[in-house]
């Protein structure tokens, strides 16, 4: 992978932060999946991966000039992810040998203490980074081998005979659906401590955790093989992050709740039972209170922001398919798997001091975006629908 993916690395006791580079990866792994229809391809995969890093310039949050450098640096780790691959055969246009894959990946790294370079070039101080990858990427597929039935057809010997094909029931994409099921995710923030004279940013700000989610929703299949719906979906769970204020050099522990959400969705049947499809709409969240504390070991507790609730957007998209698989078939059963970033509205949070209860003057503002990737099972009404040729 290359490119420049670019986030922050700060250093709370000076106040500093730069910007950190990821600029090439590579992996070596392996795969292993289902053919949930006879074009598509569902799988999981895991590895090895190396990293290249860029060195940060550390400015003062405050403003002013470069305070100190640090290193540019290699990391090792190992990578787990999942994906979907189908035939390119899509709005009417086939394509031999080509193909499409989209794909999730979660990479760990190693720790790494990086030297604070100053200015005059003497040594200041180390800190520690220690980062974590998560990427959606879609690829297009050639295969070498991948020669049609017809064409392997015409290469079998004089008189061998093919087996006919069999009939099997395609599912019904039009109609109610329920499911459930839960995931990983993670939220990131960026936000400021702010009073009548000042407006400080703090560092990018970040949680992770696991989640559970049920929903319900409508679709309807037009135009061959288009699907069109609504849906509805709630995600429970604790994402528990960092909240910072970078005035005091303090930070609490932020918690999103529980988020849910109301859009629609439009997709493409890539298979008689595989949908693959995009999706976005309207979001809701509720987020803890804190209690902040001084960044260094045991430093008291200074003040609490309170919990509040967010209004946002999301877009994302996945791949659902009839549970046809190991031989197992389930009428009515589904599995979807889906990637979706949702997109809050800033906040700006009063400090009210532990000690007297007063507000201290200053203020945290919050502006959190979050991914999840999740997986669940799904009940349709009336997916029992006409034959439909199987090879």
């Amino acid at each position: 992978m290359f490119g420049s993916l670019k986030g922050s690395v700060t250093d709370p006791f000076p106040q500093a932060e730069g910007t950190e580079k990821l600029r090439t990866t590579w992996a070596v792994g392996a795969r292993a999946g289902y053919l949930v229809a006879p074009n598509v391809y569902s799988y999981v995969n895991a590895g090895y991966t190396g990293s290249e890093w860029s060195g940060a310039a550390l400015s003062p949050l405050s403003g002013g000039g470069v305070e100190f450098n640090t290193p540019s640096f290699h990391r090792d780790g190992w990578f787990v992810g999942g994906g979907v691959e189908n035939s390119l055969n899509i709005f009417g246009v086939t394509a031999p040998g080509w193909f499409m894959k989209t794909e999730y990946r979660a990479a760990y790294f190693g720790r790494v203490t990086l030297p604070e370079i100053q200015a005059d070039g003497t040594p200041f101080e180390s800190l520690t980074f220690k980062p974590w990858v998560q990427t959606i990427s879609t690829s297009l597929v050639y295969r070498f081998n991948s020669g049609s039935p017809t064409a392997l057809a015409a290469d079998l010997p004089a008189h061998t005979y093919v087996k006919a094909p069999s009939r099997v029931a395609a599912p019904n994409w039009t109609g109610f659906y329920l499911f459930g099921g839960g995931g990983g995710a993670l939220w990131n923030a960026d936000g400021s401590v702010v009073s009548n004279t000042f407006n400080i940013p703090s560092p990018r700000m970040s949680g992770d955790g696991w989640f559970g989610t049920v929903g319900a929703g409508y679709d309807w299949r037009f135009a061959g093989s288009w699907v069109a719906g609504v849906f509805g979906d709630g995600m429970f769970g604790s994402l528990k992050g960092s909240i910072i204020d970078a005035v005091t050099t303090s930070e609490g522990t932020e918690k999103l709740r529980t988020a849910w959400a109301a859009g629609a969705r439009v997709g493409y049947l890539v298979a008689p039972n595989a949908l693959s499809y995009v999706n976005a709409g309207y979001t809701a969240s509720e987020w803890s209170g804190a209690s902040h504390s001084l960044v260094s070991p045991g430093g008291p507790d200074l003040f609490t922001t309170p919990s509040f609730h967010r209004d946002g957007w999301f877009i994302g998209g996945g791949v659902e398919n009839s549970l046809d698989i190991f031989g197992f078939t389930a009428p009515g059963l589904f599995m979807k798997t889906e990637y979706r970033a949702a997109y809050f509205d800033r906040v700006t949070l009063p400090e009210i001091g532990i000690s007297d209860g007063v507000p201290t003057g200053n203020s945290t503002t919050f502006k959190p975006w979050v991914q999840t990737i999740s997986t669940s099972l799904v009940y349709r009404f009336n997916s029992d629908g006409p034959a439909t040729t199987k090879y």
